[in-house]
């Protein structure tokens, strides 16, 4: 009897053949790599989130294109009303809110219930609200991708702020990509609560770090893609099982976005759609974890790698050219230019590099 013509099916035929030529080196790794993922899911998966992703498929709410994932602990109402009241402005309304309000306590509870009585009934009716009481900080994003009904879920935690073509930005792309990860850009900003934990306030002018294009090899050392401007096809969690890795509780994000891009292949959507918050005083997961255990995540994520077999996007660079080094005396220089313009007011400091320039100094004071 023939084999039933399907992607596992296509993957069982293609690693048999490897077999036959004795293994077929990096390729056959590769392709009995893709085999095991199609035929084994995890197994937290099979039992835990298999039966929601089934019920979902079979429940009769409607299917939007994006379904936006938040996790939240209510403890801090006025990020969260700022992140929703971004979400409120959207132009593009198809997409659904999984509110997942993890390990609440009564007063983090009642918090979050009241931000949703001030919301506007057009963004109400998009809403789900799901409680979880255990698991780490990465549980969450599995539970709200089990519940999702969208083709794409984007992750938005509770203290960032989305632009108000974001939907629309992933939506346009989506059309041209189908399957693909969709990269946005997202400007970086340092923020601080006010002395008197009433307000919020910017504290610098926004970074442009994170508005480039998708880089692969670059994205093996360091992520330089947050949350927010990524929006991921469903489909390879529901029939692939593909879920957030949740022995981890930071940089839970990065090892996702590298385990599937290879997979799905990446799609840039080059338009500032977000802002990622740096909060310099107040509870955020860098807080919360001390330095030795994102260490050790990022160590685990980096072995992961090592033994995973990938398959590099066409037209990524494998390895990046080092850029030409600058004299080998300017760290030491620039050491000394920062020391200076630490204890030296900016006036007297512009002042003085002007007459320094006038008198023919060096560039490297400033």
């Amino acid at each position: 009897m023939p084999e039933e013509k399907t992607l596992a099916g296509e993957l069982r035929r293609l690693a048999r053949n490897a077999e036959a030529l004795g293994g077929g080196g990096g390729l056959g790794d590769y392709i009995r790599y893709l085999n095991e993922l199609s035929e084994k899911p995890e197994r937290l998966f099979a039992e835990r989130y298999r039966p929601i992703v089934e019920a979902e498929a079979e429940s009769e709410g409607r299917r939007p294109f994006l379904s936006v994932i938040t996790r939240t602990q209510g403890r801090r109402p006025d990020r969260l009303r700022d992140m929703l009241l971004s979400l409120a402005a959207q132009t593009d309304e198809d997409f659904e809110l999984l509110l997942i309000g993890h390990r609440l306590d009564e007063p983090g509870r009642e918090e979050l219930l009241r931000c949703l009585e001030e919301l506007p009934r057009s963004l109400r009716e998009r809403i789900r609200f799901f409680e979880l009481a255990g698991g780490n900080r990465t549980a969450p994003l599995n539970l709200g991708f089990a519940h999702a009904r969208g083709a794409w879920a984007a992750v938005l935690d509770d203290d960032d702020l989305v632009f108000e073509d974001w939907v629309e930005r992933f939506h346009s792309a989506a059309g041209r990509a189908p399957g693909r990860i969709l990269h946005a850009w997202v400007a970086t900003q340092k923020w601080e609560l006010l002395p008197d934990g009433r307000g919020l306030r910017s504290a610098a002018a926004p970074g442009a770090e994170c508005c480039a294009p998708f880089h692969f090899a670059r994205q093996l050392n360091v992520n330089l893609c947050p949350l927010l401007g990524l929006a991921f096809p469903t489909v390879w969690f529901r029939e692939w099982g593909l879920i957030f890795d949740e022995s981890l509780s930071t940089t839970e994000d990065w090892d996702y976005l590298m385990r599937l891009a290879p997979l799905a292949g990446v799609t840039d959507v080059p338009y500032l759609t977000g802002l990622y918050r740096l909060w310099l005083n107040a509870d955020t997961s860098q807080a919360a974890h001390p330095k030795p255990e994102w260490e050790a995540n990022y160590e685990r994520i980096r072995e992961k790698f090592r033994r995973t077999p990938m398959l590099f996007p066409a037209g990524a660079e494998k390895w990046s050219r080092p850029e030409p080094g600058p004299p080998p005396l300017a760290p030491r220089r620039l050491r000394v230019k920062d020391r200076c313009r630490r204890f030296v007011p900016r006036p007297l400091w512009r002042a003085a590099r002007r007459l320094y320039r006038a008198l023919g100094g060096r560039k490297w004071l400033g």
